[in-house]
């Protein structure tokens, strides 16, 4: 978790939170959450749940993207969600244009082919 430190300050930069500020919240020092920050001292999940409730966030925002490689991106997520207001015929026709631009996967292969047995 080499980044999450990384990560604890921009999620309090963006609350427009400082060390005192948030310190003052958690119930601990400006410089134990400096630590924290900086790698210095790990974070616990019960940490992380607690920061994410005063940040406004999630605990998964704490984490890279190594460690979830299936995250759908902010781009994704749009077609996904732009996807669902559709209506049905709609959302296959899309779907059909969209598996053109894809290659097919192995697992899509074997699947063809055993439709075809």
């Amino acid at each position: 978790m080499d980044k999450l430190p990384n990560r604890l300050r921009a999620m309090r930069k963006q609350a427009n939170m400082t060390l005192v500020q948030l310190g003052e919240h958690m119930g601990m020092t400006h410089t134990h959450l400096s630590n924290m920050e900086r790698g210095v001292r790990k974070l616990d999940l019960e940490t992380m749940e607690r920061l994410a409730r005063i940040l406004n966030c999630s605990v998964a925002d704490f984490l890279t993207d190594d460690h979830f490689p299936n995250r759908l991106s902010a781009q994704e997520q749009a077609v996904i969600d732009n996807m669902r207001r559709m209506e049905s015929g709609d959302r296959n026709r899309v779907a059909d244009i969209a598996s053109t631009f894809a290659p097919e996967t192995d697992q899509q292969k074997r699947a063809a082919n055993d439709d075809l047995r």
